[in-house]
C-alpha cells in the first residue's frame, strides 16, 4: 500500500466571543479544500465480501474533497451553555479511470450539546451538572454498486441516523464522591458503523468516583 498525499487549503473565519449582560456567543466556520492522491480506504468494488473476517485497506484512488464546517457555541450565566456544529463536504475519487463517490463515508453530520449546571441544591457546596446531547448523521453508501443490480442502491445504503444522550451527575460538598448517571441513545434508534453493522442499542451507566487527593 502507498502511503496517502493530499494538498490541503483552509481558511476559516472567527466571530466572538461577544458578551451581552449574562450572554456570551461565538462562531467559526472553517471552508476546505483536497487534492489526494492514492487515497488510503476501504476497497470500493462492489465485489467486497461483507462477510469476510478481515477487510484490508487499499488505495483506492486520486481525488479531490471540499467542504464546509461551522460552529456555535452559547453561554448564559456561566449556569447554560449550548454549543452545536455541521459539517458537509463530497469526496470523489478517480478509480480505475472511473469517477465514483467514496463509500463508507458520512458526507453530513451534525451534532449539538448542551449542559446546566445547579449549585447547592440539596446540599450546600454541592453541584448538579445536567447534560444532553444530539448526533445526526445523514444516510450514505457503505458499498458503491456498479452495473444495474435488481435489488438497487437503496440496499448499499445506511440509513440517515439520530441519536441522543441524556446524563447528569452530582458533586457532593468537599469535592471528594462525584456520582453520574448516563443514558446513552435514549430511543433505543438503530446506529451503524461506516460498514453497515449495526451497533448496540439503548444503553445505562452508573458510575462513584471517589477522589483521593485534589
Amino acid at each position: 500500500i502507498r502511503p496517502e498525499l493530499s494538498n490541503n487549503y483552509n481558511i476559516g473565519f472567527r466571530f466572538g466571543s461577544f458578551e451581552l449582560a449574562k450572554h456570551e456567543f461565538s462562531l467559526s466556520t472553517n471552508f476546505f479544500a483536497r487534492n489526494i492522491k492514492d487515497r488510503i480506504g476501504l476497497p470500493i468494488e462492489t465485489s467486497l465480501n461483507v462477510n469476510d473476517e478481515t477487510i484490508l485497506y487499499e488505495n483506492q484512488g486520486d481525488g479531490t474533497s471540499k467542504g464546509i464546517e461551522g460552529q456555535l457555541h452559547y453561554t448564559y450565566n456561566n449556569n447554560l451553555g449550548i454549543n452545536f456544529n455541521v459539517t458537509r463536504f463530497d469526496l470523489t475519487i478517480n478509480n480505475r479511470g472511473v469517477e465514483v463517490d467514496v463509500p463508507n463515508t458520512p458526507f453530513f453530520t451534525m451534532n449539538a450539546g448542551a449542559h446546566y449546571t445547579i449549585g447547592n441544591l440539596f446540599q450546600k457546596s454541592s453541584l448538579l451538572n445536567l447534560f444532553y446531547s444530539f448526533y445526526y448523521t445523514d444516510e450514505f453508501s457503505y458499498l458503491v454498486p456498479q452495473g444495474k443490480n435488481t435489488v438497487g442502491d437503496e440496499f448499499f445504503k445506511v440509513p440517515e441516523q439520530i441519536v441522543q444522550d441524556f446524563g447528569l451527575s452530582y458533586t457532593f460538598p468537599n469535592n471528594n464522591f462525584v456520582l453520574s448517571f448516563d443514558v446513552k441513545n435514549i430511543f433505543d434508534k438503530p446506529v451503524y458503523d461506516n460498514l453497515s453493522v449495526q451497533k448496540p442499542g439503548r444503553a445505562f451507566y452508573l458510575k462513584l468516583n471517589y477522589i483521593i487527593n485534589n
